[in-house]
């Protein structure tokens, strides 16, 4: 198990917070990307923003393994997007600890 990184000082952990927090919103349009890909009604073709998108055997692959796992990821764009919030909160108090401090 890897050890929390450590920080010189409060400016540098917030910014370190700041940095994840992009990482953590960029995975969350990613995935919430991911999760418009739909199926048309038969089943054999990939729809994507209401048009045809992909068809064929290697479509029917990729909708065999995604569609059972939609619902499983639809809870992780909201939760990427909280964890971010949560980080940039967290640089937001320590930067402000900091200034109370006169640091």
């Amino acid at each position: 198990m890897s050890e929390a990184p450590m920080y010189g000082n409060a400016r540098d952990e917030a910014a370190a917070k700041r940095e994840l927090a992009r990482t953590f919103d960029a995975w969350a349009e990613q995935i919430s990307a991911l999760l418009n890909w739909a199926a048309d009604p038969a089943g054999d073709q990939v729809v994507h923003d209401g048009t045809i998108a992909w068809a064929g055997p290697a479509a029917q692959r990729f909708l065999a393994e995604l569609m059972p796992l939609r619902q499983d990821f639809r809870p992780l764009p909201g939760a990427f997007a909280q964890t971010a919030r949560n980080l940039r909160s967290n640089a937001d108090s320590l930067l402000s600890r900091q200034d109370l401090r006169g640091v």
